[in-house]
């Protein structure tokens, strides 16, 4: 037979409930807030970077890569052309080289875009400053980032070709 509930037991059940859920409950607060805030701070890095206020970007941006499980990605390639924009091309490079490890295939081809043509613009500094073999080691790696590319970089198929071939 139960022992009937005293109020007691009661509160202690009470209490044992609270404190159980409550991981729960800020664990579900904080996605919430996450999830919530992903699009209108990634939406301020864009606007940042169209205003030219690449270092507000850059900020913006580098608030999105903590606990990014939407998009990883994005916030490396927002935050690597905010940096390419003011000309800091090494913090571009790595940050595209990370972009691109996590892109899915749909976006590894902007991402290879980009990154090449930050490594080019890296050696046109270099070039600017009398560092030619530097300069062609850089200019290599940019080739190498776009010959690296697979089928994703693929141009769509022309129209008209198809039609011809058909015919």
């Amino acid at each position: 037979m139960s022992r009937p509930l005293t109020v007691e037991r009661l509160r202690l059940r009470r209490r044992l409930l609270f404190w159980l859920t409550l991981p729960i409950a800020l664990f579900a607060i904080f996605w919430a807030f996450k999830f919530l805030s992903l699009a209108p701070t990634a939406q301020n890095a864009i606007d940042d970077y169209d205003d030219g206020l690449y270092v507000a970007s850059e900020e913006a941006s580098s608030s999105l890569l903590f606990l990014n499980v939407v998009e990883p990605y994005l916030p490396y390639f927002n935050r690597g052309d905010a940096y390419a924009a003011d000309q800091y091309y090494g913090p571009a490079t790595d940050d595209f080289e990370k972009a691109l490890e996590l892109a899915p295939l749909e976006k590894k081809c902007d991402v290879r875009l980009n990154l090449a043509l930050t490594w080019e613009r890296f050696g046109d500094v270099y070039v600017q400053l009398g560092y030619f073999q530097g300069a062609v080691q850089l200019y290599e790696a940019s080739q190498a980032v776009l010959d690296d590319a697979g089928p994703e970089c693929d141009p769509p198929p022309n129209q008209d070709e198809l039609t011809e071939s058909k015919d």
